[in-house]
């Protein structure tokens, strides 16, 4: 991703903040942060599917909060190893995915919404 524009941080050792996932620390094995100038992403490998389908959940339903009281549009895949939430709301356009114990959260304005969508297929999310 580096050789791409982005820069990668490891946040294993930081302060996970309830608002990206709140689990306890210890099921969580890989967290990296990603950002170059239209969007910035998290990939986080948790222990187990079971995890990370809970994780899923509880951050979909953060960015279904988000968008109460206004114009927005979602759509959403669900199948036992694989989930894809979208939505747009605000301006913003999110990517909640989840390919078994692996969980990508992606955001942006939405006009990068396509450029974003073409990057993360390429990486298999």
């Amino acid at each position: 991703m580096e050789d791409a524009g982005f820069e990668v941080e490891d946040r294993m050792y930081r302060v996970i903040e309830a608002d990206v996932v709140d689990l306890d620390f210890g099921s969580i094995e890989t967290y990296l942060h990603t950002e170059n100038e239209q969007f910035f992403s998290e990939y986080i490998v948790l222990s187990t599917d079971a995890r990370a389908r809970a994780a899923y959940t509880e951050t979909r339903h953060d960015a279904e909060r988000m968008r109460s009281g206004s114009m927005s549009s979602h759509t959403e895949i669900s199948l036992l190893s694989f989930s894809r939430f979208t939505q747009t709301a605000n301006g913003l356009y999110i990517v909640i995915s989840r390919i078994e114990n692996t969980l990508v959260l992606a955001y942006t304005y939405s006009e990068h919404r396509a450029w974003m969508n073409d990057f993360l297929r390429t990486l298999g999310y």
